[in-house]
């Protein structure tokens, strides 16, 4: 009986140490100057597609960490009809599996982190909205992926 104990004790710690560990090494991964490789965004409509923007440039923008849970993005997304160009400063914060940014104005977006690489991370999020309008509503699917180099 305290031989499956111990083992289960041992296990819990090896789980608990590996996401601790995993985590350290999103943030450390993180710090520094990030430039915008590819911006994808798709809008779902009741399950159909309604929009669709995609889009890689040598210069759309970047994103910097800072190891203080600080940053800043400077961004511009030109997919086709719909330019867009921003600027912020933010707060982040990371478990083993997810980023959080929330913005001077506000607003948080929670990524999952897909991949995690030294030279490349990609970020991933999908939100739903809904609208109602009388007795009918249209719920809306937004995904929303980053890839991110160095």
């Amino acid at each position: 009986m305290k031989r499956a104990q111990t083992g289960i004790i041992l296990i819990l710690s090896a789980i608990i140490l590996l996401s601790c560990s995993k985590e350290k090494q999103i943030a450390r991964r993180l710090e520094g100057m990030w430039q915008v490789d590819i911006y994808q965004k798709s809008v779902y409509g009741n399950g159909s597609p309604v929009i669709t923007e995609s889009g890689s440039a040598g210069n759309a923008g970047s994103f910097e960490f800072f190891s203080n849970g600080e940053g800043q993005y400077n961004i511009i997304k030109d997919l086709g009809d719909n330019m867009y160009y921003g600027d912020d400063e933010f707060l982040w914060t990371n478990t083993s599996e997810t980023i959080s940014i929330r913005t001077n104005s506000g607003l948080t977006k929670k990524f999952d982190v897909v991949e995690n690489k030294t030279d490349k991370m990609i970020f991933e999020r999908s939100q739903v909205y809904y609208f109602s309008d009388g007795e009918q509503g249209v719920s809306y699917t937004m995904d929303e992926r980053i890839t991110l180099v160095k």
